[in-house]
């Protein structure tokens, strides 16, 4: 069996969509890396965006673009390419593609702008916003008509609103040395309808054609633009498709021998960084306080969640009181329904994570999140606090109310001495890798980095290290809280030890956490990690070899089975992400049972440590409809009933193509510094050898919601009935993967209920913090 040491090989030995941009950007992997395009190729047509490889690809890149202040040069950032890639796929697909078709009935409207489209503006030295002055202000006196015609046609809503952010550009004028991004205008996928009638009726009843997704261009570009002046597109792998489990299908077929080259580990960007992707499961049916528009008859009580006593869709947050809280505060940026900005503001890591806020305060410090915290309570509003945005049902959101989003609270220091890191309640696990590693230290955090800290840390949280050093929490000396009260306080061992002990556990109930301070690790060696992909027949096989790992446990090792189906296969593959803190040779020796099943797809190498959190971003990227589910098992897990797990998602698959980015995940981790700590120490209360599982759905029919989750709580249940019988002790499902209503256990809080009750009845009497698992009085 032939076998491809390198994801790097593995990227150039398929074709993949490649919209440019900056080579040292996090958003580089996700764009495809490389830097030529084919016009032929380019997305054109709404519905690809969300249906096509290629246009989930592409969607992926802008949305990552979109918040990324990376650059190389003024000349060579990422915000240049998110211009420029829009700019480019508007030429192509409106202007040179059939443009009688593309253009009706838009041609007034639009065609004053074709001579700013066909310039080539890119290059070395060229200013990005020279587009915005060309042809006697062509752009600033037609854009704003182009678009809505194009949004009232039908088909071509992305081009108008790639219109309507090219022209927010020109005002703003970001600059990407100073850390500046773009503004958006508009969502830049938003589908909704446009206001101009009789652009929509017009171009209904000319019966002309829309663009389509693989437009033929008819200019002397067709040839392709090379260097750093292309938006490269191919057949490729897209968001939420699993990247790894494609290039296992097509190497599995090929049997191609390749050189072995280190792999590619750039994370997308997380608008905002996010909860901890399969470490911070929400629900999905959203609590009770958050079933309204505005909750501006909201009565607050000590039971499990505040009660709606009425409630219109009709209602919004008065003027006066928005006009108030904007009084309180000293430096934070506020967004309602009508700022320019607002739309960008209500992305989130999945497409079902998103509602529309009455309004939006991002704090830059505690002060700020003070005001708006008991600005929301004097006006009966809804709260919702945001750190990265990977809430799937929405925790993070709020329909009508404010969110509190942390993301400009995302600070980083060291101190190299004491070995400690702080960290600002908004930032992202990648951040804090590389700031530790530049002193050689490591921290205990999640295993995809693009998402944020704080929704991983106060549900406990697993990572790779925590075979050696224990929970994120375990490793948490310190945090920083505001009260619903109002009051910041400090919360450690010896400052307000209650509330130190109960959030690290059951964090979500007691105040929002501007800052933590965690106890990091000296990590000045590189360490083997890698993906061994195997096709399903194997599956047992893999299976036994993992479970040998767990009776024979080595705290510097752990591991992830991963069934997923790469596009163009029958059914899900089995691959295996492995990890050693040691040399290469120790890897090798740990997983050499492994090694001997003949994997269609080798990786491991040696990596730095601030790059192992990337090897699942491939699998964690933006957008699509996203539902997790969480299992458990006790080792040993049954390898007939990892086969009839595998069998599931397989048919499941089979008969809707479009779940078909989902994937089950097993993990396999050393439990015994874990349980070194007793369960009492802390709210966390799932301290057992039990190991965790993951139902990870993902779609784009919004229609297929309801079924596709019931589907998963069918498979939970029966696998729950199988796994029960092997738990031993402690609560076994773990919190971060559990939601309310789907959980696989009564009581998420175990023993420790009762104290965690006392608790809320002395932090948050009224429930403020209600989203995520409430604590009931």
């Amino acid at each position: 069996m032939a076998k491809l040491a390198g994801l790097g090989l593995l990227l150039s030995a398929i074709p993949a969509l490649a919209v440019i941009a900056t080579v040292n950007s996090p958003c580089l992997s996700i764009c495809g890396g490389t830097q030529k395009t084919v016009d032929g190729e380019l997305i054109c047509n709404d519905g690809d965006y969300n249906s096509t490889v290629k246009g989930l690809t592409m969607k992926n890149c802008l949305l990552c673009e979109s918040t990324s202040t990376t650059y190389s040069t003024q000349f060579d950032s990422d915000i240049y390419w998110f211009i420029f890639n829009q700019k480019y796929t508007i030429q192509v697909c409106v202007y040179e593609d059939s443009p009688s078709a593309s253009l009706s009935p838009c041609e007034s409207q639009c065609l004053p702008l074709k001579p700013v489209f066909e310039t080539l503006w890119w290059g070395n030295n060229v200013s990005l916003y020279n587009y915005c002055t060309q042809n006697s202000n062509a752009f600033p006196t037609y854009a704003s008509g182009c678009s809505e015609c194009l949004r009232g046609k039908a088909g071509s809503k992305v081009m108008g609103n790639f219109m309507d952010n090219m022209a927010s550009a020109c005002k703003t004028q970001p600059n990407a040395t100073k850390g500046e991004t773009v503004t958006l205008a508009r969502p830049l996928f938003d589908l909704s309808v446009a206001t101009n009638s009789t652009a929509t009726s017009t171009a209904t009843t000319t019966g002309m054609s829309t663009p389509t997704s693989s437009p033929t261009s008819t200019s002397s570009s067709s040839s392709g633009l090379s260097g750093g002046a292309a938006a490269g597109i191919g057949v490729g792998v897209g968001a939420g498709v699993i990247l790894i489990g494609a290039f296992v299908w097509v190497l599995f077929r090929r049997r191609r021998r390749a050189a072995q080259q280190p792999p590619s580990m750039y994370p997308p960007a997380a608008p905002g960084g996010g909860q901890e992707y399969a470490h911070a499961m929400q629900q999905e049916a959203a609590p009770p306080g958050d079933a309204g528009y505005l909750i501006s008859h909201l009565h607050f009580s000590a039971s499990s969640s505040p009660t709606i006593l009425s409630l219109s869709n009709d209602e919004m947050i008065p003027e006066s009181a928005i006009t108030a809280l904007k009084s309180q505060l000293r430096s934070a940026k506020v967004y309602t329904a009508d700022s320019e900005g607002y739309h960008n503001t209500l992305q989130r890591w999945s497409d079902t994570g998103s509602k529309p806020a009455g309004i939006v305060v991002m704090p830059a410090d505690s002060e700020d999140v003070r005001a708006a915290l008991l600005w929301a309570q004097e006006h009966h509003v809804d709260l919702a606090v945001k750190g990265g945005g990977h809430s799937v049902a929405g925790t993070s959101s709020s329909d009508g109310g404010l969110v509190i989003d942390l993301s400009l609270m995302k600070s980083v220091s060291v101190d190299p001495a004491a070995k400690t890191v702080t960290v600002g309640g908004g930032a992202t696990w990648k951040e804090v890798d590389e700031a530790a590693a530049q002193h050689g230290l490591a921290a205990v955090g999640g295993t995809v980095n693009h998402t944020g800290v704080g929704g991983l840390t106060l549900g406990g949280g697993y990572g790779w290290l925590s075979g050696q050093y224990g929970l994120t929490i375990d490793n948490l000396l310190s945090a920083t809280v505001v009260l619903a009260s109002g009051q910041t306080v400090t919360a450690s061992a010896t400052e307000n030890a209650d509330l130190f002990w109960g959030l690290r556990g059951a964090g979500y109930n007691f105040g929002i956490v501007t800052s933590f301070t965690y106890q990091a690790h000296e990590q000045t060696n590189p360490v083997y990690a890698g993906l061994l992909a195997f096709p399903p027949d194997k599956v047992e096989q893999v299976i036994e070899q993992l479970n040998l790992t767990l009776e024979n446990p080595d705290p510097r090792s752990g591991a992830i089975c991963i069934f997923a189906q790469p596009p163009g296969a029958p059914g899900p593959m089995v691959n295996v992400i492995v990890f050693y803190n040691g040399s290469q040779e120790q890897g090798e020796k740990r997983y050499a049972g492994l090694l001997a099943l003949d994997p269609v797809v080798n990786t491991t190498t040696m990596i730095p440590y601030s790059q192992l959190n990337a090897l699942q971003n491939p699998m964690a990227t933006y957008g699509g409809r996203k539902s997790f589910k969480g299992v458990f098992f006790h080792p040993p897990l049954a390898p007939a009933f990892a086969r009839s797990m595998l069998a599931d998602l397989t048919a499941r698959l089979q008969a809707e193509p479009d779940l078909a980015a989902s994937a089950l995940l097993l993990e396999f981790y050393d439990m015994r510094a874990i349980c070194a700590v007793p369960r009492e120490a802390t709210a966390f209360a799932s301290r057992s050898s039990t190991q965790n599982g993951l139902i990870n759905l993902r779609w784009t029919d919004a229609r297929k919601d309801a079924e596709h989750r019931a589907w998963a709580r069918e498979m939970q249940a029966r696998w729950k009935t199988e796994l029960d019988a092997r738990v031993q002790e402690g609560v076994p499902q773990y919190i971060n993967y559990a939601e309310p209503g789907d959980s696989v256990v009564n009581n998420i809080y175990g023993e420790n209920l009762g104290r965690l009750q006392e608790l809320k009845a002395k932090y948050d009497p009224n429930n403020v913090f209600h989203k995520m698992h409430p604590i009931s009085l």
